[in-house]
């Protein structure tokens, strides 16, 4: 990245203001520039994940230091850290272990975006927990770093003997001194290398059998450890020597321990510094409102952008370079705001492509730029000689020699500081420079030739800060396709200049400029006019959308009551049909006891036979009555189920069709039965534009309905096209067939044989058939269906009926198919 842009654009003090936020050195802390979409993409997705976590619950890590003191003195064999090294060890790995924790809370994927969720998981991945190294450490350190002397056995063993002996010599010294008053300088207890000792007067020098450790510098007053001191003194250093003993002994196996762990403690302090730097921009990003704009191949929209600099007096601007824009001229008064628009671009390019997300309004886009190059400012330079032309045109030339495909170039007041007329021939030349490398380049000035320049070539658009005349202040209002005036005797009267000479100044204004200003004021009036033309046809799409919303909802109200109303007939005549069962085989129960109660009869009195044939001729009569009433109930019933499982499996094929949207695949707009084709994703979030016939639109996704994905693919059913020639052969082989519309008149058919099919996979080649009859504009169309049992005949009608916009259907003449064909009347 070039050190120069940093700097002019303050850069530097948006990565100072980052680094404020760092729990680790933030030193180490790095910020790639990012020229690649999909690694862009995936940094900002983890930044938008850690950030939405933080949203849940702070991490609360204390501040951290690096240990790259410590790690290579883990290589040496033997080696034995010191406490305070172990110490900080122990604080790095607890820390791993407290961001391991706090990035798997449960409630993480409930906050987020799939994609964001992704990447948390990829990161997550290479986050493993330091168990192993907390058992090491844990037992002596806590998550502090502190050490764990009182719950440590034998530390704490020695330390109660410590303790003891400790009392111990207090008692007997404040023994001595309450003993014999007189003898003592003091009756303060002493020190002495550590040892305890008394303040004896030196002319009592015989009186107390002990070790002498020195006298005061007047020599009035010596210093001796009486013997029974001596000894208990001697205990003391003693117990402190096996404690200090015991403590070597812990840091030698920690660092044994640790000695094996050595390349895991690499890993893990790299690991900390690269989530450092994530939460770092994250918690920048909470600061600033920030947002992740959309990465676009072509154009600039930056939308209610505000410098990060400049805190909660940035007044929000705008920036729009169309796709077909690759230079912007950008004119305008003094103190309008045309160097902040400039340097808010930059800076929030620089920050975009560091992976830091920007103060700015959803529905912004930036391309990714390959660099960024800037002269900005007045660079001059008294000791190399360089007045402020010199110094632009030195800047100048760096940036040309720079500039290469899909750099961002900012110039400010490019030409000025010089003759106006050669200043603007040089720009001119410059800009079309420019034009001709592939780069993005915004340009500010005051020289009317450059504003006309970039009127007549293409590439190039005006652009101006609004200026209010009335109150004669900037309103920081960017206007496209407008070029600004620079309102020089208007700002000069607002500051209080003579009105005299103001006057004057306007007397010598060309007639040229008058000219330039009249036409300004006359494109800034239309440009006025078609804003108050796209609000009212905003507008009226808003008031077309809700109404369209509305005919939704009451359609399907419609259609879900309908579907209500039939699926309770069904259910009565469902239950009527099974009762009616029921009685039939009671009856026919019935009537085979009373026919062997009859041939009993007929054995036992053989005189009776014609009796008994009369009877026998009546049950056989009534048998054959009731089986044929329960064929026809039976016949009823199945039709009735074959119906109701026909618009059951409808039902569920269009319920059950995976919603996934993306271009190439074939959707239905709500409300509308043609198919459309989505061309490709919309600007506004889950919005797509789709091709409708020959129309492009952008519509919500949930108001679009899936009806073929763009992968989709499988077995096709058997689909011949056929058209009526006048009596030759039809392509599809030697069987010639035209449909005839209700007017009568022929009409190229399409036709689609589903015999054999299942109905689930029927249904989806009629959805495929019915589709592509649509979009060719078909008003006639043929299934083959079969007549088998109705399953397929009843699904076959009840999904064109439930998805398409008809005119009627029904079934084909005897002669072409019958009840195993249906017309559909588009």
């Amino acid at each position: 990245m070039n050190q120069h842009s940093i700097e002019i654009l303050e850069f530097d003090r948006i990565i100072r203001i980052c680094r404020n936020y760092s729990i680790f050195n933030p030193v180490r802390a790095e910020f790639p520039f990012f020229t690649r979409a999909d690694e862009l993409t995936a940094e900002l997705e983890l930044i938008r994940a850690i950030r939405k976590i933080q949203s849940l619950q702070a991490h609360g890590l204390q501040d951290l230091s690096t240990v790259d003191d410590i790690l290579p003195l883990l290589g040496k064999e033997g080696m034995v850290l010191e406490m305070e090294q172990l110490s900080r060890l122990m604080i790095l790995i607890n820390s791993f272990a407290s961001v391991h924790h706090w990035l798997n809370q449960d409630e993480a994927e409930d906050v987020m975006e799939p994609g964001e969720y992704a990447r948390l998981k990829e990161f997550r991945q290479d986050l493993s927990h330091p168990r192993e190294l907390l058992k090491i450490l844990s037992p002596y350190f806590d998550s502090s770093g502190r050490f764990r002397e009182d719950e440590i056995p034998a530390l704490r063993k020695i330390v109660g003997r410590i303790q003891k002996i400790h009392g111990s010599i207090q008692e007997t010294a404040r023994g001595f001194i309450s003993g014999q008053k007189d003898i003592w300088s003091s009756d303060e207890i002493a020190q002495r290398d550590g040892r305890v000792v008394l303040a004896l007067k030196s002319d009592h020098r015989g009186k107390v059998d002990g070790l002498i450790h020195g006298s005061s510098n007047s020599g009035q007053t010596i210093y001796i450890e009486p013997q029974k001191l001596l000894e208990e003194n001697n205990a003391l250093s003693e117990a402190k020597s096996e404690y200090q003993m015991e403590v070597h002994r812990i840091l030698r196996e920690c660092s044994a321990a640790l000695r094996d762990y050595r390349s895991e403690l690499e890993l893990f302090q790299t690991r900390m510094l690269r989530f450092d730097s994530l939460q770092m921009r994250s918690r920048l990003s909470i600061s600033q409102r920030g947002i992740s704009p959309e990465i676009a191949e072509r154009g600039i929209s930056l939308r209610n952008a505000r410098h990060p600099s400049l805190g909660g007096n940035a007044v929000p601007i705008t920036i729009e370079m169309k796709a077909g824009t690759r230079i912007l001229v950008l004119s305008g008064p003094n103190t309008g705001g045309k160097t902040v628009s400039m340097k808010t671009l930059g800076l929030l390019t620089l920050m975009h492509q560091s992976g830091m997300e920007i103060p700015a309004a959803e529905g912004s886009r930036l391309p990714l730029f390959s660099d960024i190059l800037v002269d900005i400012g007045d660079e001059q330079s008294i000791d190399a000689g360089l007045s402020t032309f010199s110094a632009h045109l030195k800047n100048l030339s760096a940036v040309l020699q720079g500039a290469k495909d899909n750099a961002l170039i900012l110039l400010d007041e490019l030409g000025s500081g010089t003759n106006p007329s050669e200043g603007s021939a040089l720009s001119m030349a410059v800009m079309e420079h420019l034009s001709t490398t592939g780069v993005y380049a915004m340009v500010t000035t005051h020289h009317d030739a450059l504003k006309a320049h970039a009127f007549t070539r293409e590439g190039m658009e005006n652009a101006s800060v609004e200026f209010d005349g009335e109150s004669l202040e900037p309103t920081y209002n960017i206007v496209s396709g407008v070029p600004g005036e620079s309102h020089a005797l208007d700002i000069a009267a607002r500051v209080g200049m003579d009105a005299k000479i103001l006057q004057r100044a306007r007397e010598y204004s060309s007639d040229d400029g008058l000219r330039m200003q009249e036409l300004i004021e006359d494109l800034r009036s239309r440009q006025h006019e078609l804003r108050e033309l796209e609000n009212q046809l905003q507008k009226r799409s808003a008031d077309l959308k809700n109404a369209e919303d509305e005919y939704g909802r009451r359609y399907q109200a419609l259609r879900e009551r309908e579907l209500r109303v039939k699926e309770e007939k069904l259910r009565e005549h469902g239950g009527f049909i099974q009762e009616s069962r029921k009685e039939i085989e009671s009856l026919l129960q019935q009537l085979r006891a009373a026919e062997k109660a009859a041939l009993k009869t007929a054995e036992k009195t053989p005189g009776e036979t014609g009796a008994s044939s009369d009877s026998s001729e009546e049950i056989r009569r009534s048998r054959e009555l009731l089986s044929e009433i329960s064929r026809q109930h039976k016949e009823e019933v199945e039709k009735n189920i074959d119906e109701q499982e026909a618009r059951y499996e409808a039902r569920k094929y269009r319920s059950g069709r995976s919603q996934v949207f993306q271009p190439g695949a074939t959707v239905r707009y709500r409300g509308s039965a043609k198919p459309a084709r989505i061309v490709e994703a919309g600007k506004k979030k889950n919005s797509w534009v789709i091709l409708a016939g020959s129309m492009k639109m952008t519509v919500q996704e949930k108001d679009l309905e899936l009806v073929q994905a763009a992968d989709s693919g499988g077995a096709g059913g058997r689909v011949h096209v056929e058209y009526d020639k006048g009596g030759g052969d039809t392509a599809s082989g030697g069987r010639q067939s035209s449909g005839k519309d209700q007017s009568g008149s022929i009409q190229p058919s399409l036709t689609l044989d589903i015999r054999g099919r299942r109905l689930e996979d029927a249904l989806k080649e009629l959805e495929r058939f019915m589709d592509g009859a649509t979009v060719q504009g078909m008003n006639f169309v043929a299934v083959i269906h079969g007549k088998g049992t109705g399953v397929l005949q009843n699904g076959v009608h009840e999904f064109i009926k439930s998805n398409y916009e008809i005119q009627s259907i029904q079934f084909a003449p005897p002669e072409d198919g019958g009840f195993g064909k249906s017309y559909v009347y588009l």
